[in-house]
């Protein structure tokens, strides 16, 4: 096995750096991470909303939950 450092989509590519030149680099990275959230902001709310909701709904289909909302009757009530 190498030394080298593997990226499963790139493939063993990091080289040796200075710690100056790795810092850069993270730094470089964060940057823009933020660049794309702060543009994409929108478009991201959006689609993890999108995802919880599909996942409540097939949480509640599996364990055949009627997810509607609905006031409980008082508990001195029969159901």
């Amino acid at each position: 096995m190498t030394d080298q450092a593997f990226l499963p989509l790139l493939g063993p590519i990091l080289p040796e750096l200075t710690d100056a030149d790795a810092a850069a680099i993270l730094d470089y990275l964060h940057e823009l991470v933020m660049l794309v959230e702060s543009h994409y902001l929108v478009q991201i709310r959006r689609h993890a909303q999108s995802q919880l909701q599909l996942d409540e709904e097939l949480r509640a289909e599996n364990a055949g939950v009627n997810t509607s909302i609905a006031n409980p009757p008082h508990r001195d009530q029969q159901p």
